[in-house]
């Protein structure tokens, strides 16, 4: 249901860039290298989806509401994907609680219901 509501991103493993994951419209990338077990898998794939999914739903409105204040943004889609991650019970995995904190103290000034 994630990838449907994501667009149906292409995924691919083929990322090499030190990150685990990495989303752009329309596109997954993930390191197999840096995924030891599935339940990490799952976790990882559900953060990008919800990157995807910001892609389309929220990205155009972010940045109007913010003044194409582009980092501001992307710290909001960090916030909102750690926060779905710790939603669907990955919190413990890819450090979700303490980078969730961290992105939402750098959106602070974001009034959003979590």
């Amino acid at each position: 249901e994630d990838h449907t509501l994501s667009g149906k991103p292409k995924v691919d493993f083929d990322l090499n860039n030190g990150d685990v994951g990495n989303t752009n419209p329309g596109k997954v990338s993930l390191d197999p290298s840096r995924i030891q077990t599935n339940y990490k898998y799952a976790a990882v794939l559900f953060h990008e989806y919800r990157h995807a999914w910001q892609w389309i739903h929220k990205w155009d409105g972010w940045m109007k509401r913010y003044s194409n204040n582009a980092t501001k943004c992307f710290n909001l889609m960090e916030r909102d994907a750690y926060w779905y991650q710790i939603q669907i019970g990955a919190g413990d995995t890819y450090e979700a609680y303490s980078r969730y904190e961290t992105y939402r103290k750098l959106t602070s000034s974001v009034k959003l219901p979590y």
